[in-house]
């Protein structure tokens, strides 16, 4: 599947807490945040467990907008700022729409690899809103990139110490979806929430595996700060997001990252 339009990613955004099939550059997913009393209402349900270890206190900060980078190009710059740091792209697009601009950039990398970065229109002008990536000649946030170890690139984000037990549950509480890294909730259902807080997490999803050993996770990164439109944090807010796409071997195979702009 290739990119998604703007209004038909957020539809999909609404209707998806965690994504259990890998989408390709349609990022994905949810989110997780720091309250936990909201752990039973929010269709996630954050479970305990005493099957791993205690891990070392983390000196990382958690993922945050700044994160948003890819080589020397930042989140927000415009196709011409982008150019200017990062080289002019292989494929220049402006692909049909429906109401929404959108312009997307190609960079062809070594053995197939390549690059995607999408502009959206942000108050009227073309900024830089997603960027995708398998070419591991390609620096990420904190000197990530593909081809490097899932847990590598958890030793450079925030994780609580005891993470590995802090499980993603299914609806019925019967399933073990992923681990929070940090966070216990979900964006299922954010409106009947009626959320005031910020709204983070990072989380290992199993991408429909049976756990964490097996390979093939996704490692998700969320960031939904206020102020928001209205007086509870809603679909129609922005946020950020990242995600590590590993394989059964438990290295990074695609990295990519989304700025949602506010719906108007």
């Amino acid at each position: 599947m290739g990119f998604m339009h703007f209004k038909t990613l957020r539809k999909y955004m609404a209707a998806t807490a965690i994504c259990i099939a890998a989408v390709s550059f349609a990022a994905c997913s949810s989110g997780a945040g720091d309250s936990t009393d909201a752990a039973d209402t929010d269709g996630y349900i954050e479970e305990e467990s005493s099957t791993y270890a205690q891990l070392p206190e983390s000196s990382q900060s958690r993922f945050s907008t700044e994160d948003m980078v890819f080589g020397k190009a930042v989140m927000g710059m415009t196709p011409e700022e982008v150019m200017a740091a990062v080289g002019a792209p292989d494929d220049d697009k402006t692909p049909a729409a429906e109401s929404t601009p959108e312009r997307v950039f190609t960079y062809n990398g070594a053995d197939g690899t390549k690059s995607t970065l999408i502009f959206w229109s942000v108050n009227g002008s073309m900024k830089l809103c997603g960027v995708e990536s398998t070419d591991p000649a390609k620096t990420f946030t904190r000197g990530t990139h593909a081809g490097m170890s899932a847990q590598d690139v958890r030793d450079k984000f925030y994780r609580d110490a005891n993470c590995l037990n802090a499980n993603v549950m299914s609806d019925d509480n019967a399933t073990i979806l992923g681990k929070f890294l940090y966070g216990s909730r979900t964006l299922d259902r954010l409106e009947e929430q009626k959320v005031k807080d910020p709204i983070e997490y990072g989380m290992i999803n199993y991408n429909g595996n049976g756990d964490m050993e097996s390979g093939g996770s996704i490692l998700e990164y969320l960031s939904f700060q206020p102020p928001y439109k209205g007086e509870f944090a809603s679909y129609s807010d922005d946020y950020s997001q990242l995600m590590y796409y590993t394989n059964a071997a438990g290295n990074v195979t695609r990295i990519c990252w989304y700025y949602y702009p506010e719906v108007q």
